[in-house]
């Protein structure tokens, strides 16, 4: 999970997301890391579709993870 965390360093160190404590990153990276990677099987085991529109949620839910930590654009 390095590389994630150094790509999301970027974004913080670029003033894209903001974190008020630095364990925040590793909460946040973990969340997500989660859904990217067991999205689809959580849909399978529940008997769901694994179609285009349950993708763009799993995307939908990692961006509500992250909204609060966006910073506005200026």
């Amino acid at each position: 999970m390095q590389e994630q965390q150094a790509f999301f360093l970027k974004f913080v160190n670029a003033g894209v997301i903001h974190l008020d404590r630095p364990s925040e990153m590793e909460s946040l990276l973990t969340s997500c890391w989660i859904i990217s990677n067991y999205w689809l099987s959580f849909l399978e085991s529940s008997g769901m579709p694994t179609d285009e529109s349950q993708v763009e949620r799993g995307i939908e839910l990692i961006l509500t993870i992250l909204k609060p930590y966006l910073t506005e654009s200026k």
